[in-house]
């Protein structure tokens, strides 16, 4: 499956520090491992000239142009503030814990799993 992992910053990007970033970073190597072809993408780059067939997008005010570009889309909030603003039309909507989906769907927004923030100890070494 081709899956398009996008937000605001990528853990190859500009920015490579981070929740999300070491979030996606765990996700696209689990994917790869299980024999999807992933491609990261951050807001400031390039748009792919490809399709997708899944999108996991975070940061959804940033990533709906390249949202457009997959066949379903799976959104993850890191957290409650602006930028992490569930989207409203993606296909299904995850949050990293019960505090952030708690916070979001109190204000509207989709209500949906918990996707946990996995521990990745190559990215986050002293």
């Amino acid at each position: 499956m081709r899956i398009l992992l996008a937000g605001l910053f990528s853990p190859s990007g500009r920015n490579p520090v981070g929740g999300l970033q070491s979030w996606q970073r765990t996700v696209r190597e689990e994917l790869e491992r299980r024999g999807h072809d992933c491609t990261e993408w951050e807001h400031g780059q390039d748009i792919p000239n490809r399709r997708f067939d899944l999108g996991v997008v975070a940061n959804a005010a940033f990533t709906h142009r390249v949202a457009i570009l997959c066949k379903r889309v799976v959104n993850v909030s890191h957290g409650p503030i602006a930028e992490e603003r569930p989207a409203a039309q993606a296909d299904m909507t995850f949050y990293v814990s019960e505090g952030v989906r708690l916070h979001w769907v109190d204000k509207g927004r989709p209500n949906g799993g918990i996707a946990r923030q996995p521990i990745n100890l190559d990215f986050w070494t002293p």
